[in-house]
């Protein structure tokens, strides 16, 4: 289980957005980007809700989660070039979102061998 996990939603989001780039300067940036943060703090936050109480609903909403948010991040098309993460904050995103798939098969199979 992951010790630095978030205890609140505000605490999800000081994290999530402590630990980010600059924001980039393309028109309209800011907000995508800010949505796209708070979806990954949700996952976060399903995420450790899962870990402490092991359901498969949790488990399923932490899944569903981890998949939207790599939804998210993948390179954006005309016309919303400007609503994206920036290259390198979406790359460690991308990681992040392959550590969780990872925890996400741990939780499945504790509850497997249950």
């Amino acid at each position: 289980m992951r010790t630095n996990a978030p205890s609140s939603p505000k605490q999800a989001k000081q994290r999530t957005f402590g630990h980010q780039s600059p924001a980039p300067s393309a028109p309209g940036s800011s907000e995508a980007r800010e949505e796209i943060l708070a979806y990954v703090a949700i996952r976060d936050l399903l995420l450790h809700d899962a870990e402490v109480t092991t359901t498969p609903g949790s488990v399923r909403r932490a899944a569903m989660a981890n998949e939207f948010v790599e939804t998210c991040l993948q390179p954006s098309r005309t016309p919303y070039e400007a609503q994206y993460l920036h290259r390198l904050d979406a790359a460690r995103e991308r990681e992040r979102c392959s550590e969780v798939r990872a925890s996400i098969a741990a939780l499945r199979q504790k509850l497997q061998s249950r």
